[in-house]
């Protein structure tokens, strides 16, 4: 689920409906900000909606009731850091932003 759409009673289902309200919702794009934990090896995360879970060991988003085509995966990166809060350290995903033209695109993002 969507934290933002729950803090503000939203289920992320609701994006299914018809109401001008749920379609100009779909079209914000996300603000994204915070921290990741992290272990000192190269890997990768992703931005995506839905619930997520493990299934026959991989790992799976349910979309249920969710039109893809008009979902907007657009996001911005406010402030992301990794680990530990160091002065002057440069994080740089942050005051970043990826647009989505079109619906059900997914945007990965590697460390190393």
């Amino acid at each position: 689920v969507v934290q933002q759409c729950v803090r503000e009673g939203q289920a992320i289902g609701m994006l299914s409906a018809n109401s001008p309200d749920n379609l100009t919702q779909m079209n914000e794009g996300c603000r994204v900000h915070g921290y990741l934990e992290v272990n000192k090896v190269a890997g990768n995360f992703h931005i995506a909606p839905g619930q997520s879970f493990q299934q026959h060991h991989v790992h799976v988003h349910s979309l249920r009731n969710i039109r893809l085509n008009l979902l907007n995966t657009t996001h911005y990166i406010d402030d992301l850091s990794f680990g530990e809060y160091f002065p002057n350290q440069i994080n740089p995903l942050s005051n970043s932003k990826q647009i989505a033209n079109t619906g059900a695109v997914l945007f990965h993002y590697y460390v190393k």
